[in-house]
């Protein structure tokens, strides 16, 4: 038997991310490794990123909203939030969307961790609970529109 909720508590973590969590229920339920704790980040060896692709023609754009890049350092787990934007006269694929963290030998596709646990609209997608190791990280988010160009935009954090 399901008991009601009447109260919920809400908590404030790491400036950008609010999560509810029910009297009771434990933070961590909701929280997962996007990437994990005992992973190679290469941003810590002074590496450079691969150059990113020659932007299309009218490509959709992705407008992070969360987190913000070169901001102070900030906690683990965090939220992930972007809006799409598409060009004049074209529509967003949603089922065209990719996420990629930057790990010691290259990109690690992280796609299905997101898709489990967040719906990719055509207006954009949000998640939280992203749990990442101690470091600097990329992370690159790709979409296409329904003419097949190709939209892309990697955002650079610190996670304290």
């Amino acid at each position: 038997m399901k008991q009601a909720i009447s109260r919920r508590d809400t908590l404030a973590l790491g400036g950008a991310l609010l999560v509810t969590v029910a009297p009771g229920a434990s933070l961590a339920a909701a929280s997962f490794w996007l990437v994990p704790p005992d992973q190679q980040l290469d941003i810590d060896s002074g590496s450079a990123l691969p150059p990113a692709p020659q932007a299309e023609v009218d490509a959709p754009q992705i407008l992070v909203e969360s987190p913000k890049a070169g901001a102070e350092p900030i906690h683990s787990p965090v939220s992930i939030a972007v809006k799409f934007v598409p060009a004049a006269g074209a529509a967003i694929d949603p089922a065209a969307f990719k996420v990629a963290a930057r790990i010691m030998g290259g990109w690690m596709d992280v796609t299905s961790e997101i898709l489990k646990r967040a719906q990719v609209k055509a207006s954009g997608v949000q998640v939280s609970g992203a749990m990442l190791p101690k470091g600097k990280h990329h992370i690159r988010m790709q979409i296409k529109d329904d003419k097949g160009r190709l939209g892309e935009s990697v955002i650079g954090f610190e996670i304290a």
